[in-house]
């Protein structure tokens, strides 16, 4: 395990080139990698690692620009990196807020409009990014940003979540330095003031009229990211483990199953092995074509390096040794996990907690297995007063999407990057719309894997789940 994570210390063991697929942005050109690609957006400029591709969106008026840094996906037409889409003369913001609504993909979207400029995310926050007013600048991870020294290091906050022994992360927009900030999910970048604030949802989201209806629309969207990746001409990875997301994924690409590489990884614990023998099961009752990756330990400065490049912003002491095994398995492939699938699985619920029960920042904190540290406390208080959904089950699940995919899953990514190019297919903010409008007892009880498995393969019902029998539920 690894310890003495300050930003400080670790910017003078590594440099720009250990951030593949990383990106910058600023006013002063100085405070950018030199040897990175750069443009001008506006007054900004904008630097990015060789590796993170761009997809600038021709058609706009001379006053408009709109660019996506890392692959982007219209699961509808089933398209990846080609969007077709005219800006309107009026209301831009509004419209490709429309837009990104139901993007897949992991990316951040850079858009223009007259002096107006902002920043977005994709649903997730997969591709993670960060924000300081002092430096005028949002960039991935702390490595990027001008030296401020150890003064800047939040060493309380360091040494409470402790990434380098623990599993962890920085929630709320807190990072590892004082003064820079994390952008959640959900919210924008003002570019002209470097203030974030939320653009969805702005209300509770509505209950769902259709449940067939939105379980198909499900299926689609999902089925539509993964065709869209396998169109452009890739063989992806897809994860076989004992839990429901990978099983979804499984079902809908039931007709598609000889178009992706199924694998497992073998690590050293008891999730590991039980993931592995229930996909070996899976794979020979259903003739699939299986590989289970051998796990290769990552050494000491292999770790130090996935640390480096996810900003010392996470703890993920079972990634942090999987670095090796992830990079042998090519950084020109496509891999496509199932995280953002408990975001209809009620991950943060309690048994009794309802619409209108009481949330406190210390309740959160027990819920995202953080300490309850003062500063933490204030963070998580700051966060549910700007909430403008009074749903407690709806803001738990937006716990779970802003702090636990926003600040966890997107940050790990970055450590990853010398690995395959990692895609959430649930990562799509129209999935989670649908997710969240369906009712809270087929969240609570499994019900939506368990419905979207039966309505695309319902024979893989009969294999069990993380060890158990699959229940009859009725919706």
């Amino acid at each position: 395990m690894l310890t003495g994570c300050r930003p400080s210390a670790f910017r003078r063991r590594f440099s720009a080139d250990d951030l593949p697929g990383q990106l910058a942005l600023a006013r002063d050109p100085d405070t950018l990698p030199p040897q990175w690609p750069r443009r001008r957006i506006g007054e900004l400029l904008l630097a990015h690692h060789p590796e993170l591709r761009t997809l600038h969106l021709t058609g706009c008026e001379p006053s408009q620009d709109v660019i996506f840094l890392g692959p982007v996906i219209d699961p509808i037409r089933r398209r990846l990196d080609a969007l077709n889409w005219v800006p309107p003369r009026e209301g831009f913001f509004p419209a490709l807020e429309r837009l990104l609504h139901g993007l897949s993909g992991r990316f951040v979207c850079i858009a223009g409009s007259g002096k107006r400029q902002r920043l977005y995310l994709d649903a997730s926050g997969s591709l993670s990014m960060l924000y300081s007013r002092r430096h005028a600048m949002a960039a991935s991870t702390v490595g990027l940003f001008p030296d401020d020294g150890e003064d800047d290091d939040a060493i309380e906050l360091i040494e409470a979540i402790d990434v380098g022994r623990r599993n962890g992360c920085f929630p709320f927009g807190l990072t590892p330095r004082r003064s820079i900030r994390r952008l959640l999910p959900n919210h924008l970048l003002n570019l002209d003031t470097w203030k974030a604030r939320r653009h969805w949802p702005l209300a509770a989201i509505q209950p769902a009229r259709n449940r067939q209806r939105v379980l198909g629309e499900i299926a689609d969207l999902l089925l539509g990211t993964v065709e869209a990746v396998i169109a452009a001409g890739h063989r992806p990875y897809l994860s076989l483990t004992a839990g429901y997301d990978s099983r979804v994924l499984l079902a809908l690409l039931r007709h598609r199953t000889d178009a992706v590489d199924w694998f497992t990884w073998e690590l050293p614990d008891a999730t590991a092995q039980l993931d592995v023998q229930l996909a070996v099961q899976l794979a020979s009752s259903l003739g699939l074509k299986h590989t289970v990756i051998t796990f290769q330990a990552a050494e000491a400065e292999e770790q130090s390096r996935w640390l480096h490049r996810s900003g010392l912003a996470v703890g993920e002491l079972r990634g942090m040794t999987l670095a090796a095994t992830v990079e042998a398995m090519g950084a020109a492939r496509y891999y496509l996990p199932g995280l953002g699938s408990e975001v209809g699985r009620a991950r943060y619920w309690r048994k009794h907690d309802h619409e209108a029960s009481r949330l406190r920042a210390g309740d959160l904190l027990g819920r995202l297995g953080l300490p309850a540290d003062p500063r933490l406390r204030a963070a998580a208080r700051r966060w549910l007063r700007h909430l403008e959904n009074d749903n407690s089950l709806q803001r738990l699940d937006l716990l779970h999407i802003e702090q636990r995919l926003g600040c966890w899953a997107g940050v790990t990514a970055y450590g990853d990057a010398h690995g395959p190019i990692r895609i959430h297919p649930f990562s799509n903010r129209r999935v989670f719309e649908l997710m969240l409008s369906l009712p809270a007892e087929m969240r609570r009880n499994d019900a939506i894997p368990q419905a979207l498995i039966r309505n695309a393969w319902p024979e893989l019902l009969a294999f069990p789940v993380n060890g158990h029998a699959v229940p009859e539920t009725r919706l």
